[in-house]
């Protein structure tokens, strides 16, 4: 309710009335590779919440929780892809995690990883930065070719 809940009469006239406005939050949005948990209903009530899930091998950015704030939801999250890195793709490309010795890591898009070259191999210099950003779930793997003998 907006307004002053209390009218009166001055002057043969009554002050403006309350207006009543519906608070309540339709049914939350669905967002692109996630999904609402729960069962959904008509309408939501101020102060109600929805949890969302990414599908698998995705992560969010924002809350997986939304609450019904004056008639809307708040901020909706995002599913990302995640970047994994391939011990197959590494060992094609003679490389190794530089920071690490898993072989398997969850890239969020937007994080960066750092690769080295094996034992016994170089930079190839045809090659992309060692130093590589997730983007969507792709990640732009550099390539490390035998060391020469003449080295």
């Amino acid at each position: 309710m907006t307004g002053s809940k209390i009218i009166t009469c001055h002057l043969g006239k009554w002050t403006a009335p309350p207006v009543c406005s519906d608070m309540r939050c339709a049914p939350p949005p669905e967002i692109y590779d996630g999904r609402i948990l729960g069962a959904k209903q008509q309408r939501y009530l101020p102060g109600d919440r929805m949890h969302y899930q990414c599908g698998r091998g995705l992560s969010f950015i924002g809350s997986l929780t939304v609450t019904c704030e004056e008639g809307k939801w708040s901020q909706m999250p995002e599913c990302k892809e995640l970047c994994i890195t391939s011990p197959e793709d590494m060992e094609k490309n003679n490389i190794g995690l530089k920071w690490s010795l898993e072989f398997r890591l969850n890239l969020e898009s937007g994080d960066f990883v750092e690769f080295g070259c094996k034992n016994g191999y170089v930079r190839d210099p045809t090659s992309s930065a060692f130093r590589v950003k997730c983007v969507e779930g792709k990640l732009a793997y550099p390539k490390c070719k035998r060391r020469g003998t003449y080295e």
